[in-house]
C-alpha cells in the first residue's frame, strides 16, 4: 500500500490513510495481515471478511462507505496499473456502499427577535 500512497497521482488525505491502514492490519489467516499479503493474492473473500469485520465493530453507515469506498478505489488504481488482473472488490455483493441516515433539519423561527 505504500506504492498506491507514492504513485497515486493526488495527495492521499489523512482519513484515507487511516482508513486503508485498518486493512492493512486486518488479520488474515495463513499471512497474518493483509499488509503481508502479495496483492494479487488478496481476494473477494478477505476483502468480504474486512467489511464484516468492522460492520460488527458499530460504525455508522456513512464511515462504512468510506471504508468501501477507499477499498474500491485502492483496487482500482492496482487493476489500472496492473498490480491485479481482477479487481477483487468490483463484483461483490458484500463490498457495496448503504444508505446512510439522513438528518432532518428544521429552522426554529427566532424568539429573540421582539
Amino acid at each position: 500500500m505504500p506504492i498506491y500512497f507514492e504513485r497515486r497521482g493526488k495527495p492521499v488525505r489523512a482519513d484515507e490513510r487511516s482508513k486503508l491502514t485498518l486493512l492493512e492490519n486486518f488479520a488474515v489467516e495463513h499471512y497474518g495481515t493483509v499488509g503481508a499479503m502479495p496483492l494479487p493474492t488478496i481476494t473477494e473473500d478477505v476483502l468480504e471478511q474486512f467489511i464484516v469485520a468492522i460492520t460488527r465493530q458499530g460504525f455508522a453507515q456513512s464511515t462504512l462507505n468510506k471504508y468501501i469506498t477507499v477499498t474500491k478505489a485502492l483496487f482500482t488504481w492496482a487493476t489500472k496499473k496492473g498490480y491485479v488482473t481482477r479487481n477483487p472488490a468490483g463484483d461483490s455483493d458484500v463490498i457495496t456502499r448503504g444508505t446512510h441516515a439522513k438528518r432532518t433539519r428544521r429552522l426554529a423561527p427566532d424568539v429573540f427577535d421582539e
